[in-house]
C-alpha cells in the first residue's frame, strides 16, 4: 500500500508539474498574441567626435537626448547603415564587408564579405536589399543568402547606386543621372529620365511622387514616377544671382504627408567654387515651396550628411554634420508674425497656419480661432485643421460658437475642428446639420461625425444613410462610414435587420464598401432577404469581400433566386473571387481580432490550470495527513 501511495503521489507532482506548464505556456502564448508593443524608434548616425582619429557610428534609444557609439566589427569605418521597427541594423564597412545585427548593434553577424556596399534598406519583413559601387543591387532574404537582383541591367549595374528607397513595395535606385525602381523584386526594372545636375540624395514620399536634390542645381520634383521633373527649389534662395544650391541631404517625414526636409549649402564663386551651408529648410506641400527652419544659418550652419526627424516632437530634426548633430525645429515665431501681419498673402498665411498646427503650437490656438474668419477659404480651412491637430480644450466653446456662424466657411473651418478634435459635444449640431441644415454643408458634418465615432455620431450617420434615394446627405454618411470602418460594421449590422428595406439594402452597400471580414455572416444571412434589392446589394457586398464562406451562398443565389438581378449580382459577385488575390497575413495578425473578443476567456485558461495544480497538490498533501484506515 505504502508503495501504491508514493506511486500516486509522484503521479501527483508529475500530473501538477505538467499542468503548472501548460498554464505558464498558455499565458505566455496568449501575451505575445495579445500585446502588440511599439518598439521605440531608434536613430543611427555617424560622425567624428572632436579629438576622435575616424568616424563612429552612434544609436540613440531616447530619440537623441543621448548618443552611444557602437562596436563595429574589425573597427572599421561605416560608409552606409540603415535601422528598422524591429531592432535589427545593418552596416556596410569600409573594409567591403556587410555586418547586420538584430539586437540594436550589441552583436553582429557577417551579411557579405568583398562588396563595396553604398546604401542600404531593409524590406520590412527581415530582408535587406543592398546598393553597391558598380556591381548592381542585391538582397539578403530575411537570414538568408545574398544575391543579385538587377541581373541584366547594364545601366544600373554600372552605376553607384547611392541611396536606396522602398515604398509601397517599390523599390527605388538612386545612380548619379538617373533612379532605377522594381515593382517585383528586382524581376524588371524601369528608369526614369535623366535629372538635370545629377543626384546626389532621394526621397520617395509615395510611389510615384520623388524628390531629388543635385550637387549644383538644387532640388527636383516627379509626380509620375519620373517620367518628367520639375524645378522644386522655390524659397530656397535660388533666385540670387550667381548662387547654386547643393543638397546634402533630403528626408521625408514619416508621420506628416506632404512634409519633408532638405539640408542646404549655396556654392558661390568663378572658377573656384565654394560652398557654405545655409541650414535646414522645411515643405509642407510636397516641395512646392519651401521656408528656413529655425536653428543655425549661414555663417554657423555645417553641411550636412543625412537629417533624421524626431519622434515625439513634430517637425523636428537633427541636422547630422561631420562633427557631430544640429537641432532644427519649425520656425513658430515666424509664422506667428505672418499670420497677423501679411494681409495680402494668401499662400504665406495658409502655410503658416498649417505650420503652427503640424508642430501643435498650443499657445497660436486663440489667434487661429480668429483666423478661422479670415476672408480667404484657404486661410479659415488651414486655421481650422490645425486647431484640429493641436486639439485644445479650451478652443472647444469657441468653435462650437463658430458651428453656428451664417458665414459657410467659418462653419466648415469649425466643424473640421470639432471632428479633428473628436469632441462629443459636437454631435448634436453637426447631427443637426447633417440631417435639417443646408446640403451644401452635409460633406464636411459628415466627415466630422465619422472622425467622432461615438454612438451618437454613428446614429446620425445611420439615420442620413437610410434614406430612399441618392441624396446628398446619404451620399456624405456612406463616405464617412467607409472612413470610420470596422467600428460601423457592427451598428450597419443591426441596420441590416431594420424593416425600412431602403436602409436594409443602403447598410448592406455600406458594407461593401468597408469590405470587413468580420461582416461576411450578416451579409450571407442577408441573402435571405424578402427584398431583391436587398439581396442584389448583399451579393455585391460579399464579392466585394471576396470571404470563401460566402462562396455557396452566392453560388446558390445565382442558380435559384427568383430575381434576375440577383442572379446577376450574385454571378458578378463570384467573379470577384478569381480577381482579387490571396493577400498574405501573419498568424497572430489573422487571429488578433477574435482572441481581443475572448481575451477574457484565454487569461482564465491558465488561471483555471493552476487552481487545478494546487487542487492535486492539496489533496494529496491531506491523504497523507488523515489517519490510513485498516
Amino acid at each position: 500500500m505504502q508503495t501504491k501511495h508514493r506511486l500516486s503521489g509522484a503521479l501527483r507532482w508529475v500530473l501538477s508539474a505538467l499542468i503548472v506548464a501548460a498554464a505558464l505556456a498558455s499565458a505566455s502564448g496568449w501575451g505575445r498574441a495579445a500585446e502588440v508593443e511599439p518598439v521605440a524608434p531608434v536613430l543611427y548616425a555617424a560622425w567624428q567626435p572632436t579629438g576622435v582619429t575616424q568616424v563612429l557610428l552612434f544609436r540613440s534609444s531616447d530619440q537623441g537626448a543621448s548618443w552611444e557609439p557602437l562596436t563595429l566589427p574589425n573597427q572599421a569605418t561605416p560608409v552606409a547603415w540603415a535601422g528598422d521597427e524591429a531592432n535589427r541594423v545593418a552596416v556596410s564597412l569600409s573594409d567591403r564587408q556587410v555586418f547586420s545585427s538584430e539586437d540594436r548593434g550589441k552583436s553582429w553577424k557577417l551579411v557579405v564579405g568583398d562588396l563595396p556596399v553604398l546604401s542600404l534598406v531593409w524590406d520590412g519583413q527581415g530582408g535587406l536589399y543592398l546598393g553597391t559601387a558598380g556591381h548592381g543591387i542585391y538582397r539578403q532574404a530575411a537570414g538568408g543568402a545574398v544575391g543579385p537582383i538587377s541581373a541584366g541591367q547594364p545601366a544600373l549595374n554600372s552605376k553607384p547606386v547611392s541611396h536606396l528607397a522602398l515604398v509601397g513595395g517599390r523599390l527605388v535606385a538612386a545612380t548619379p543621372a538617373a533612379l532605377f525602381y522594381t515593382d517585383d523584386g528586382g524581376r524588371s526594372w524601369a528608369q526614369t529620365q535623366p535629372v538635370p545636375g545629377g543626384i546626389s540624395t532621394l526621397a520617395a514620399p509615395d510611389a510615384r511622387t520623388l524628390l531629388v536634390g543635385t550637387a549644383a542645381n538644387g532640388l527636383f520634383r516627379s509626380i509620375d514616377a519620373g517620367q518628367t521633373w520639375q524645378p522644386a527649389s522655390a524659397g530656397l534662395g535660388q533666385e540670387a544671382a550667381g548662387l547654386s544650391l547643393s543638397i546634402t541631404a533630403l528626408q521625408a517625414d514619416p508621420q506628416e504627408s506632404g512634409v519633408l526636409y532638405a539640408a542646404v549649402s549655396s556654392l558661390v564663386g568663378g572658377t573656384e567654387l565654394h560652398s557654405a551651408a545655409m541650414g535646414t529648410f522645411i515643405t509642407l506641400d510636397g516641395g512646392l515651396s519651401w521656408q528656413p527652419m529655425a536653428g543655425l544659418a549661414f555663417p554657423q550652419a555645417k553641411p550636412a550628411s543625412a537629417l533624421l526627424p524626431v519622434s515625439g516632437r513634430p517637425l523636428n530634426v537633427w541636422s547630422v554634420a561631420a562633427d557631430g548633430l544640429q537641432s532644427y525645429a519649425p520656425d513658430v515665431a515666424g509664422a506667428l508674425v505672418t499670420l497677423q501681419h501679411s494681409a495680402g498673402d494668401i499662400q504665406a498665411r495658409a502655410t503658416a497656419a498649417r505650420l503652427l498646427g503640424l508642430a501643435r503650437t498650443q499657445e497660436a490656438s486663440g489667434l487661429l480661432v480668429a483666423v478661422m474668419a479670415d476672408p480667404s477659404p484657404a486661410v479659415s480651412q488651414a486655421a481650422g485643421e490645425a486647431l484640429g491637430r493641436i486639439a485644445d480644450p479650451a478652443t472647444a466653446t469657441g468653435l462650437l460658437l463658430a458651428l453656428q456662424s451664417p458665414v459657410p466657411q467659418v462653419q466648415r473651418s469649425a466643424a473640421t475642428a470639432l471632428g479633428m478634435m473628436r469632441s462629443e459635444a459636437a454631435v448634436d449640431p453637426l447631427s443637426a446639420i447633417l440631417l435639417l441644415g443646408d446640403p451644401a454643408m452635409a460633406g464636411v458634418a459628415a466627415q466630422a461625425l465619422g472622425r467622432i465615432g461615438s454612438t451618437g455620431a454613428t446614429q446620425a450617420l445611420l439615420t442620413a444613410l437610410a434614406d430612399a434615394q441618392m441624396t446628398t446627405r446619404r451620399h456624405a454618411a456612406l463616405g464617412a462610414i467607409e472612413a470610420l470602418g470596422e467600428p460601423a460594421v457592427s451598428p450597419l449590422e443591426e441596420m441590416l435587420a431594420s424593416a425600412n428595406a431602403p436602409a436594409r439594402s443602403n447598410a448592406a452597400e455600406a458594407l461593401g464598401w468597408i469590405a470587413s471580414p468580420s461582416s461576411t455572416a450578416a451579409l450571407v444571412q442577408a441573402m435571405g432577404d424578402s427584398e431583391p434589392a436587398v439581396r442584389a446589394q448583399a451579393a455585391w457586398a460579399l464579392g466585394e469581400l471576396a470571404a470563401p464562406q460566402a462562396r455557396a451562398a452566392l453560388e446558390r443565389a445565382q442558380a435559384r433566386d427568383r430575381s434576375l438581378a440577383v442572379r446577376q449580382a450574385a454571378g458578378q459577385a463570384l467573379t470577384q473571387f478569381a480577381e482579387q488575390p490571396a493577400v498574405g497575413t501573419s498568424l497572430v495578425a489573422s487571429w488578433a481580432l477574435p482572441l481581443g473578443r475572448w481575451e477574457t476567456l484565454f487569461w482564465l485558461i491558465p488561471a483555471l490550470l493552476m487552481l487545478a495544480a494546487a487542487w492535486l497538490l492539496l489533496s494529496d498533501r491531506l491523504r497523507v495527513l488523515a489517519p490510513v484506515a485498516k
